[in-house]
């Protein structure tokens, strides 16, 4: 399947999360169909949201390998299947610059 596109890596906290990783935690769960990296700003600090759909109803399952994929700590909100956007965007900065 088509996993987005390479212009999506992001720096986060210093460290860049790539839409491969985010494949990579969706390949780890068979009972995650999609997920979507959200980056914002807590302050002066960067701060990460993983969107995970799925079933599941424990988000706590999915933090360490969370964590060991994308080698950041951030927290998991779990949605319903379907309910995040087709729009390709695996990795979404909502950070502003101004």
């Amino acid at each position: 399947g088509w996993m987005g596109r390479a212009d999506q890596t992001t720096k986060i906290k210093g460290m860049f999360v790539r839409p491969e990783q985010v494949a990579d935690f969706v390949a780890k769960h068979d009972e995650v169909s999609r997920a979507r990296v959200i980056a914002t700003r807590e302050g002066e600090m960067d701060a990460m949201t993983v969107m995970v759909e799925t079933d599941a109803t424990d988000a706590d399952r999915y933090r360490i390998s969370m964590a060991d994929t994308l080698k950041l700590k951030g927290k998991i909100v779990l949605v319903a299947k379907g309910s995040l956007p087709n729009d390709g965007l695996v990795i979404e900065d909502q950070r502003s610059y101004d």
